[in-house]
């Protein structure tokens, strides 16, 4: 493959001197369009017929690190329009070389490209920034970063890479003048200049990067976008989708399938899927022949409380007449006499609507209790005997201990039990002097019949 390696075009093809013509198409080579060429399609076509074209991303995707190996190719060109070209500069050697660094651009991806010598300087160094150029067979510069591993030995690796010209050889052809070409003019605040980065100026008109700031800056003056929740991928059935491009014989084809990569939810969550509430909902969103049992459960749940709320609200409305907690009033506690000036009042009140937007109730209540009755007319007085039983018990003093009566009986028996104890004790205190200590005495044997009356 090194044999038929060459590092220069052909010299009876570089030796010509073409005419610059004005054009407005698209460039075969580098997908770009132009609007000058410099040297004609038919030309540039035999030129390059031997040679393997490779544009910026597919350069990436041969050159891929850690080795950064060199393409699979006897010869071959990369192709971009120049956006960048630095000034000359000297290396720092003994004997300084002089070189001077070019960038090519294709808007999505960007190369160096170092010039080295005086010959190449010379002869490149007229290059315009616009122009889109093919480099044939450039030398592969990785970038290489010291990593530390011990303290005392240190290894490099490679994080990218450039490309370098050091012979003397015609390795550069000039194609045209790109027409897309432009740059960035949003301000870069930290240098107060303007960006600067490449553009295609007929498709947009700043960098992504300022793009991305400027919708973010947008966004967040917008109520409903400025949330705490972001934008996340879409799921299918739980599982994080991506984006997919297939070709087949039938054309290109984009989809949504399972993103292998993306981290999958560990234990329950896995289980229950996301946006799920248990897996019985889970499984009848995605089976129609399934019954999810936790809606019936929860129907019985919601009538249970709602017969429960009525019942309660049956209870507060008997018992509101006498707890006095419920604005409506009852029409045995109010004479009719008043009623009537109430809602006389009210009305004459009512009447000149000043009252009416100034949200609560100026009477205390009074205002509703007469229109009620008015509407509704006399209310029920009539209770159920469970009700009334509870407002008995309510107007009534209840008093837990003992009566009177009771504890005076309890004292009169205490002091009987008392009085018999020790009366007998001092009848047999005589007798029990005669008799000996071995026998028990008739005050050890009372304890045992001692009674403790509280």
């Amino acid at each position: 493959m090194l044999k038929r390696r060459v590092y220069t075009f052909s010299d009876q093809d570089t030796a010509i001197e073409y005419t610059t013509f004005a054009v407005d198409e698209l460039e075969t080579y580098s997908n770009m369009r132009i609007n000058k060429r410099y040297i004609p399609d038919e030309d540039l076509k035999r030129i390059l017929h031997d040679t393997k074209v490779l544009r910026l991303p597919k350069l990436f995707a041969k050159i891929r690190p850690p080795k950064f190996s060199e393409p699979d190719y006897a010869n071959w060109v990369t192709l971009g329009a120049i956006s960048y070209k630095s000034d000359v500069k000297s290396t720092s050697q003994e004997k300084p070389t002089k070189y001077f660094t070019l960038r090519i651009t294709d808007f999505h991806y960007d190369v160096q490209i170092t010039v080295f010598g005086q010959k190449n300087v010379e002869k490149y160094y007229r290059l315009r920034v616009g122009d889109i150029i093919a480099i044939l067979n450039p030398e592969i510069y990785p970038w290489k970063e010291s990593v530390k591993t011990t303290g005392e030995t240190a290894r490099t690796a490679g994080r990218s890479f450039s490309l370098s010209i050091k012979h003397n050889m015609n390795c550069i052809l000039e194609i045209g003048h790109s027409k897309e070409l432009g740059f960035c003019p949003a301000l870069n605040k930290t240098k107060g200049a303007p960006c600067g980065a490449p553009i295609n100026k007929l498709k947009e008109q700043v960098c992504n990067y300022h793009q991305e700031t400027k919708l973010r800056s947008v966004n967040a003056k917008r109520v409903e976008l400025n949330g705490n929740i972001s934008l996340r991928a879409p799921t299918r059935d739980g599982i994080q989708q991506a984006g997919y491009m297939t070709r087949t014989s039938h054309g290109t084809k984009i989809g949504l399938l399972p993103d292998v990569y993306a981290p999958r939810a560990p234990g329950a969550e896995q289980k229950y899927r996301e946006h799920f509430a248990s897996a019985n909902a889970h499984r009848a969103y995605f089976d129609s022949d399934y019954h999810n049992p936790d809606v019936l459960h929860n129907l019985e749940s919601k009538r249970r409380k709602i017969q429960l709320s009525k019942k309660d609200q049956h209870i507060n409305k008997q018992l509101s007449p006498a707890l006095g907690k419920n604005h409506t009033q009852a029409k045995d506690r109010i004479s009719q006499e008043n009623l009537q000036e109430m809602e006389a009042a009210t009305k004459n009140v009512m009447r000149t609507g000043i009252l009416r937007h100034i949200g609560f109730d100026p009477t205390g209540g009074r205002m509703a209790a007469a229109l009620y009755q008015g509407d509704h007319g006399p209310a029920d007085t009539t209770r159920e005997p469970g009700i009334s039983e509870i407002l008995a018990n309510k107007k009534r003093n209840i008093d837990l201990k003992p009566s009177k009566e009771a504890r005076r009986k309890r004292i009169q028996q205490r002091n009987e039990v008392y009085n018999s104890i020790f009366k007998e004790e001092a009848v047999a205190a005589p007798q029990g002097s005669h008799e000996t200590t071995g026998q028990p005495s008739s005050a050890d044997s009372s304890d045992e019949e001692l009674e403790i009356v509280n």
